[in-house]
Order: structure tokens, then sequence, then C-alpha cells
């Protein structure tokens, strides 16, 4: 009966590990992504991140980890930031980001311009509130006191070198006109630091609803603009729970979805189809293919306009009486000591956050 019982739950797990995408290509096996045992083998177990990963025989353990329940309250306060500030076609909103029910809910929400006033000038130093944009100064994006939609976002405080980042992640619901996104992006896009290479973007989970895929993206700097790679994911159950993570080393840039490799990238160039040559040769004359600088996780919704209408415009109307929402279950920062170790060489110090 034991024997029958293991094979059963082994079964269910190689269902549950391989739920998105296509599989993976046997040249791309070096990448293979496993939980700890006691995450893999226990289904139920799975609204609780795995102690470990091994990815080609090395072992990630936890460095950073958010439950978004009560004990994490604190932290969440210290150590991450929700901005009140002009984003796009309206605003971010600290109001539309809270914990809930040991879940994070990112939302987006119908405000009237004299709402989203309260809230900014509740929020922000008089200093700060003046330099911001106010809602009533621009009609395309508040005419009057009409209701527009607002989004929100979650911003780590400090920037993060190398590691394994994965998030469990999914839709409350999710209407035409914004899309939710988990995100690492340089400390710095000015132009002094595109010279540096601040100007770095990963995008492990972009979802515009006007699609049935998810968008997985990298950006480079160069000394103008940046170049841009991305890979379509069909999926069908984004308001199911699915993991998305991200490995980034010395050399490479990986992206998963239930633990199963999508696409991936490396210090010489790439061996990924969506990176041309070009692209590569291009990259390669003034920064490298992998980031070497810090970068901060973000967690997002945006808002769509007349004038940015990738995901479609947002029915205002509609979220009056229902809320569109990411919700994030958990979400951890994994790292070996050679990473950490190279971190640290570059200026980045990791606190020993889980004791």
């Amino acid at each position: 009966m034991a024997d029958f019982k293991s094979v059963i739950t082994a079964a269910v797990s190689v269902l549950l590990l391989f739920s998105c995408g296509d599989p993976m290509p046997a040249s791309k096996n070096k990448y293979r992504m496993i939980p700890d045992k006691t995450y893999t083998e226990d289904p139920a177990s799975q609204n609780l991140p795995p102690l470990s990963v091994v990815i080609d025989g090395i072992e990630y353990k936890k460095q950073y980890e958010m439950n978004f329940d009560e004990t994490d309250g604190t932290r969440l306060q210290d150590d991450w930031n929700r901005p009140n500030t002009q984003r796009r076609a309206t605003y971010w909103l600290s109001d539309t980001v809270y914990a809930e029910n040991g879940a994070l809910y990112v939302t987006t929400q119908a405000m009237s311009g004299s709402r989203v006033d309260e809230i900014l000038r509740k929020n922000l130093s008089a200093e700060e509130y003046e330099k911001t944009v106010k809602p009533d100064s621009s009609p395309t994006k508040f005419p009057g006191d009409e209701k527009a939609a607002v989004s929100g976002g979650l911003l780590k405080n400090d920037g993060d070198l190398y590691g394994l980042f994965v998030a469990r992640i999914k839709m409350k619901k999710q209407s035409p006109g914004h899309w939710s996104a988990f995100w690492l992006y340089g400390n710095d896009n000015s132009a002094a630091g595109r010279e540096i290479g601040r100007d770095y973007e990963f995008d492990i989970f972009e979802y515009p609803r006007t699609t049935n895929s998810y968008d997985t993206t990298t950006h480079w700097p160069l000394t103008s603009g940046r170049i841009t790679a991305t890979k379509m994911n069909g999926i069908d159950n984004v308001s199911d729970w699915n993991t998305y993570a991200l490995l980034w080393t010395k050399d490479t840039v990986a992206y998963f979805c239930n633990w199963k490799l999508l696409n991936y990238f490396t210090i010489a160039g790439g061996a990924d189809e969506i990176l041309s040559a070009s692209k590569k040769r291009r990259i390669n004359k003034t920064h490298e293919t992998v980031s070497p600088v810090p970068m901060i996780m973000h967690f997002s919704n945006e808002v769509g306009n007349i004038d940015f209408v990738w995901a479609g415009l947002p029915d205002v109307k509609q979220l009056e009486s229902e809320l569109d929402a990411m919700m994030v279950d958990w979400y951890v920062h994994y790292t070996t000591d050679d990473l950490k170790a190279a971190a640290a060489a570059a200026g980045v110090k990791y606190g020993d956050y889980l004791q």
C-alpha cells in the first residue's frame, strides 16, 4: 500500500511540475530545477515555499522570505516601499497594495481625482506633494472629478544581486486595461546609470489581459536606449496558483514557470533564440549580457490609457464594483555561499533575515 501511494504521489508531482508551457528541451536539462523533497512529494504542502532548490546539482538555500502574514507586518513596512507617485497613465498609490489573509494584493481600483489627491497629501511630505503631478492638472487622466483606474506597486527597499527569486502568484480577477508584473529593475536608469549598466530589467512575469500568455522579458542597457528580448509563454490557468522564478548568477539569467525552464541567457551572449546575434554584439560592445549590478524587486499593476494601449483600455465602471488584483502567496530569494560572496564583493551585504 505504501509503495502504491508513493507512485501516485510522484505522478501528481510530475503533473504539478510541468503544468505551464512546452516540455523542456533536452539541451536545457542543465537548468533542471528541483525543489526539496518535502515540497515536491506532498502537493498539499505547496502553499509553503520549499526550504531549498537544487539547480544543476547546486543547492540554493533561503536567504529572504515573505509570506505576507501578520508576523511579516513590520518587515513589510521596513523592507518594502509602497510608492505614491505618478506612473504612466495615472498613479501608483499605497492604498492599492496591502496584505490580507496571508497574501499580498496588488490591485487596480477606480478612484476620483479628489480621492487620489487625498491619498497623495496623506502619504507625501509637503515638498514631495508639490513635485507630484496633480490629478486635476491632466484632463486625459482624470477628466473633472470622474473616476479613473489607478494601480499600485510594491518595491523592495534594498537592491539584490544574484540568486534565485521565486513567487507564488495568481490573479483574483483580470480585465483588459492593465497588467500585473513581478520584476527586477536597476537602481538607476539615468544616463549616468546606463553608462555603468544600471538600466537592466528582468520581467519574470508580465501579464497583459489582452492575450492568453504572459511575457518573460530581459532589457539590456546601451549607452543610449535599451535592447529588449521577450518570450511569450502560453498559459490558460493564470487564475490558479503558479510559481514564477528567475535564476540570476554571474554568468546566467534563466526564467522558470512551475519549476520548469522557459528561456535563458548567458554571459557569452546566450543560447536562447529570442536574442539575435546582432543584438548580442550590440550589448557586448557596452555591457554584459548578465547584469553585474544590484536590482530592486517589484510587484506591480500598471494601467493603460489612449496613449499606451499595449494592455487595452480599462473599464472603469467594472472596477467600481470589483477589484482586479494580483495575489502573491509568498516570495523567496534563495542563494548560495558563492553568490552571496560575489554580491558582497560588489558591495551588497545580505542580513541574516531568517534568524
